[in-house]
């Protein structure tokens, strides 16, 4: 039995992830921390899921990680560079993802396809008007990606209030209606190519979280994107 500690857990995202949890064979809840509870409660457990905010989320990954722990980290902020400079030990066991959607997931990795042949890309993002962080984690995500597979040099202007990820200019919506939607537009010689994902029901990332769960209750070493979890690069 795999023992789990949900921080976040009250969280919609968190509540989410607990419910999915429960429901899986060889994994069992033994802590659910919320804003007022010290990280300590987390101590006891094989696997931690972090679902915070990333300020939050730096120390339940240090603590974690000092402990000998796995983590899977769904809370956003972490990019390549977020990672790539927090320079995580050889023995850490910590898998981010920026998105539980399959769907989603599959969207960025046929961008970055596109990518190859049509550099100039921009993203629109749109999340609920709760959301905290803009650019969302999974258009900076996106980006990333459009970046490492480009082989030429984009001329894609950016608008004004647009943020700039690896070179790709990213509008940012929140609407109080929505839950998330990404479309990723190509511009070509003539041409124009539109990469959309919209979620419709929250239902959608269950799987996902399933699979990165298991995924991160065996996996070593360090680990981003569902797209590494799935298999799908």
């Amino acid at each position: 039995m795999t023992t789990v500690a949900v921080v976040g857990a009250t969280g919609r995202l968190g509540t989410q992830i607990v419910r999915v949890v429960e429901s899986m064979d060889g994994f069992e809840i033994v802590a659910r921390l919320n804003s007022q509870s010290d990280l300590s409660e987390m101590d006891r457990a094989d696997l931690v899921i972090d679902v915070t905010r990333h300020d939050v989320s730096i120390a339940v990954v240090d603590r974690a990680v000092s402990n000998g722990q796995r983590v899977l980290v769904g809370t956003s902020g972490w990019s390549s560079a977020a990672i790539e400079a927090k320079s995580l030990p050889s023995t850490a066991n910590v898998v981010f993802i920026p998105n539980f959607s399959v769907g989603s997931t599959v969207a960025t990795h046929v961008s970055a396809l596109v990518a190859r042949y049509i550099p100039n890309a921009r993203i629109d993002e749109t999340h609920h008007v709760n959301k905290v962080d803009a650019p969302s984690g999974t258009s900076t995500h996106t980006a990333e990606a459009i970046a490492a597979a480009r082989a030429a040099t984009p001329n894609q202007p950016a608008k004004p209030g647009d943020h700039i990820v690896a070179g790709v200019p990213i509008t940012s919506h929140r609407l109080p209606d929505a839950i998330a939607e990404q479309l990723v537009t190509f511009t070509g010689n003539g041409e124009t190519v539109t990469i959309g994902h919209e979620t419709t029901s929250r239902d959608s990332y269950d799987s996902g979280i399933a699979a990165a769960i298991l995924f991160t209750a065996t996996t070593a070493g360090v680990t981003v994107g569902l797209d590494r979890v799935l298999g799908i690069r």
